[in-house]
């Protein structure tokens, strides 16, 4: 009797040898000609035990190899996710920073990722999870970044300081939130929505947020006179 295909995902993942007598040849031209993905193979591309970085270049090459990043994403937890992220930003020519916690009126905030470059300063967060009820998720999200983008702008000096940066006098601050997965829309109150796979598409054409419809905020450091003055 012909064998079904669960038998011979089976086969071909686990090594497991099935008696010749139960194939017929279509079923062996089947097993040849199978594509099995890699990210779901029992050892995975994206080992258990490896060192973060190991993990993080090996989902690199599964993405740039057109693995449906959801699957991808299953396997990655979400500090890994940001460290893809972050090495992401570098790649495409930003100075980049993980895990900005400071406060504001009272508040504590985090900002997953700043990038920088330029006048231009991204608060990035990242989200690891599926999009079931996406719009929501978005609408939400992209509400509650933008506050902590402007509490960010208006504590920009405290994060030059904290991480040695020198920025440029006069910025943008820019709120986006950084997908594993293709999102449904590019925009979410004015707030973009960035798939990890297509960020260097998006920076490179990224030049005012005036031009875009983005939302931003200004910010202007001091610089020595304006101490001197004081």
């Amino acid at each position: 009797m012909p064998i079904n295909k669960k038998q011979i995902e089976n086969y071909l993942r686990d090594g497991k040898k099935l008696k010749k007598s139960l194939l017929f040849q279509n079923d062996i031209d089947q097993i040849s000609n199978m594509k099995i993905d890699p990210i779901e193979n029992k050892n995975s591309i994206l080992p258990k035990n490896a060192s973060i970085k190991v993990r993080i270049d090996e989902a690199i090459k599964a993405l740039n190899q057109g693995i449906d990043p959801t699957k991808i994403c299953k396997l990655l937890d979400w500090r890994e996710f940001e460290h893809l992220s972050l090495e992401a930003f570098k790649l495409s020519g930003y100075g980049a920073v993980k895990g900005f916690i400071f406060n504001s009126k009272n508040r504590k905030f985090q900002v997953d990722i700043i990038a920088f470059k330029y006048k231009i300063i991204l608060s990035v967060d990242c989200k690891h999870w599926m999009f079931t009820n996406w719009f929501f998720k978005l609408n939400e999200a992209s509400k509650d970044h933008s506050k902590r983008t402007e509490a960010l702008a208006n504590n920009i000096e405290l994060f030059a300081k904290k991480f040695s940066i020198k920025l440029s006098r006069r910025n943008f601050v820019i709120p986006i939130i950084l997908t594993l997965g293709e999102p449904r829309t590019n925009v979410v109150n004015k707030v973009p929505i960035v798939s990890v796979l297509k960020l260097r598409d998006f920076l490179y054409g990224l030049a005012y947020p005036d031009d875009l419809g983005f939302k931003y905020y200004r910010t202007i450091l001091p610089n020595l006179m304006d101490k001197i003055e004081k």
